[in-house]
């Protein structure tokens, strides 16, 4: 699984320098995104595809959380109904059910960083570039640190995680 980092950037020629920078140290364009308003030429440079525009990692997330909140109240209303039931061993295997949804829905929520589009469209309609940069866990800091480094004026958003075989 990779990390996608977030990049702010104020124009165009910011984000050339930086685009051309990271081909340079290695990634390959298919791991570099692009979002702006459309005001930008950005020709050369590789725009975000339809997959990526419609966030399906925020759509992921979303049917993954209420799946697993449905879970934890029909296992809920399965233990509530065994109690008075007397079904005991129903009882002891719904609270478990219950434990382990609770527990995957705490380290969701606390664990998986979830930056999304949504919090950039004020600065995207203002004319900034939104730059995503799909590299392995183990490089975040690298990366971000070299383009703090050399493009002061890129702003990080955030990361998110990154699937490739499923377009997100």
């Amino acid at each position: 699984m990779l990390r996608r980092l977030y990049f702010l950037l104020p124009d165009e020629s910011h984000t050339e320098a930086v685009v051309d920078e990271l081909i340079g140290s290695g990634y390959a364009m298919s791991s570099i995104h692009l979002l702006d308003n459309g005001e930008h030429t950005l020709v050369n440079l590789p725009k975000v595809t339809s997959s990526h525009r419609y966030d399906r990692a925020a759509r992921l997330e979303s049917l993954l959380w209420y799946g697993n909140l449905g879970l934890f109240f029909v296992a809920l209303a399965a233990f509530i109904y065994s109690l008075f039931s007397g079904t005991y061993l129903l009882a002891a295997s719904m609270s478990l059910l219950m434990l382990l949804s609770f527990t995957a829905g705490e380290r969701f929520v606390t664990q998986l960083p979830n930056t999304h589009f949504d919090n950039f469209t004020a600065a995207i309609k203002h004319g900034e570039v939104l730059l995503m940069v799909d590299v392995p866990f183990y490089q975040v800091k690298s990366v971000s640190d070299k383009i703090h480094k050399h493009h002061p004026l890129a702003v990080l958003g955030g990361s998110c995680w990154s699937i490739n075989a499923l377009g997100i």
